[in-house]
């Protein structure tokens, strides 16, 4: 059975995704953004603490 995702079902949504490789940071920004979420990205632990504590944005979810 397959599941419809409505294509804005993550609108108004600020998430924070943190990874060390590349390739998994586009790609989870991609998918994230497709479903309307504001994504910010960050390379390590690090640099996520230090955007977070200087966004704008209240963060929603974080996925690391």
């Amino acid at each position: 059975m397959a599941v419809i995702i409505p294509k804005d079902i993550l609108k108004d949504w600020t998430v924070l995704v943190v990874d060390d490789e590349p390739d998994a940071l586009l790609i989870v920004q991609t998918l994230l953004k497709r479903y309307g979420a504001n994504v910010l990205t960050a390379r390590n632990g690090q640099e996520g603490i230090d955007l977070a504590r200087g966004s704008r944005y209240t963060i929603e979810g974080v996925v690391a």
